[in-house]
């Protein structure tokens, strides 16, 4: 089978087709671009809350007694308590 032979314009209309091809892929990918920063976006604000909310967290311990500690001390209270005969 001969291979037909290419003329200009058969190739202006290879060259139109494969030039919108190429847009629609650009387009896909700005697309995909917006859509990838948005989920960034929002994954940053996630941590940015998460961040936060763990500094506070820390600053209530902070100011927290661990329980060890409170059973202890209540511990030697009542011993000096009933040491000095007030419980």
């Amino acid at each position: 089978m001969p291979k037909k032979k290419m003329t200009i314009e058969d190739l202006g209309k290879k060259i139109d087709h494969m030039d919108q091809k190429i847009t629609k892929v650009d387009q896909n990918l700005d697309n995909l671009a917006i859509i990838t920063k948005k989920g960034f976006d929002q994954t940053e604000k996630r941590f940015n809350n998460l961040e936060n909310d763990h500094e506070q967290i820390m600053l209530r311990l902070t100011n927290v007694a661990y329980r060890f500690e409170i059973n202890e001390l209540k511990q030697r209270v009542e011993k000096l308590e009933k040491k000095a005969g007030i419980a």
